[in-house]
């Protein structure tokens, strides 16, 4: 199973297109509870900086610093594999805290939906990086199981 490493998803993602909106979907996640901790703003200014456009990063990091709402457009993935690991590492931006707040779990749910799946498989997905308390072991079960269900589940857009 590929990492969910964010360099590892990035290099995946053929396009600029394809890394702007996975930069703009942190951003939206980092945003959601209106608190951005100072680790959080500085992964994602590191991540604009290897990733992205000089204009994108601009762009992300001005609706950062005014803590601007961000509207994301569909994104269309064949590889259902990377969809799932691109939903995978929001989820774990949103809970990086060790909690979760339900404008955290909205602004998921919308972007798995512009990612193509359906609300349950991305409730699923939050329930299970919700228990980060799992042993190591567990957690990796766990999430063969969910990348697993995640993989089968037919694209969906709105």
């Amino acid at each position: 199973m590929k990492g969910m490493r964010i360099e590892d998803i990035m290099s995946d993602l053929t396009s600029e297109q394809e890394r702007d909106w996975l930069a703009w979907a942190i951003a939206k996640v980092v945003l959601a509870d209106k608190i951005i901790a100072k680790e959080e703003e500085e992964e994602v200014q590191e991540l604009l900086r290897k990733n992205c456009s000089l204009q994108t990063s601009m762009e992300i990091s001005m609706a950062l610093k005014k803590k601007k709402k961000i509207e994301i457009e569909t994104l269309e993935l064949d590889d259902r594999e990377l969809a799932s690991r691109m939903l995978k590492y929001l989820t774990k931006v949103a809970i990086v805290d060790e909690s979760i707040v339900e404008n955290e779990i909205v602004s998921l749910i919308d972007l798995g939906e512009k990612l193509g799946f359906k609300a349950a498989a991305i409730n699923q997905t939050i329930d299970w990086r919700k228990n980060y308390h799992l042993n190591q072991k567990e957690l990796d079960k766990s999430e063969d199981d969910i990348t697993q269900m995640l993989q089968k589940e037919p694209a969906v857009y709105s």
